[in-house]
């Protein structure tokens, strides 16, 4: 939608789904993290959750207060996408500093309750001493196996395997980016289309001194091609 008012800036259609489809996607985002807030029921946490979640809220507010939904000219829209890249930004920040804490906050009270609980602290200490030999073994297992493993020349031998192996790494990144382009390129032809419909209809709205009194439907629709 953000494409399709800048493509199109004098458009109403696109401004209103800026301002009316962030309401429909908060409340549902809300209901899946609030899940996860319930769960842990950490306040940095929540905040974290809730400046992800609401943030769009904050774009439809300042998109009413710039009057979205009315025809824009292009360098007042222009002005107006800064904005919103800023409050993208600056929520996209919140959420990865209140992450962060919240991290930080288990990880301190994790280790201040190791410290009064004495088999909380033994079980911590086993779990450590088990982690640090499976990584040593991880280490040696790789010096010995990567660090001296001719990647070309098992390349060479298993072409077939090394496609498959690529194939499989990115079919996950292949297939989110082709059904995100796929849904954006959908959404902005269907808005973009709406607009030149009404386009027609504005065009016979201003001229419509100029028709015929006994003009037909069929004539009509022949005008506003």
């Amino acid at each position: 939608t953000m494409r399709a008012k800048s493509i199109a800036p004098e458009a109403s259609l696109p401004g209103a789904f800026l301002i009316i489809l962030p309401w429909i996607y908060a409340p549902l985002a809300w209901s899946i993290f609030n899940v996860i807030v319930q769960i842990f029921g950490n306040w940095a946490l929540f905040c974290a959750t809730a400046s992800f979640a609401f943030y769009p809220i904050v774009m439809s507010t300042v998109g009413m207060c710039f009057f979205m939904a009315a025809p824009q000219r292009h360098n007042d829209l222009t002005d107006l996408m800064v904005i919103f890249k800023r409050v993208e930004l600056i929520a996209f920040l919140m959420t990865a500093f209140f992450s962060g804490l919240w991290v930080y906050q288990a990880y301190s009270k994790v280790n201040n309750a190791a410290e009064a609980h004495p088999i909380l602290k033994s079980s911590m200490n086993f779990v450590m001493k088990e982690s640090r030999e499976a990584y040593d073994n991880g280490k040696k297992w790789a010096t010995d196996h990567i660090y001296h493993f001719d990647f070309l020349d098992w390349i060479t031998k298993h072409p077939f395997y090394a496609v498959n192996c690529v194939l499989n790494a990115f079919q996950p990144v292949i297939s989110f980016y082709l059904k995100f382009i796929l849904t954006s390129m959908m959404s902005t032809d269907w808005i973009l289309m709406r607009i030149s419909n009404e386009r027609k209809f504005e065009f016979l709205a201003a001229n419509r001194d100029s028709l015929p009194y006994d003009a037909t439907k069929e004539e009509i629709e022949t005008l506003s091609r």
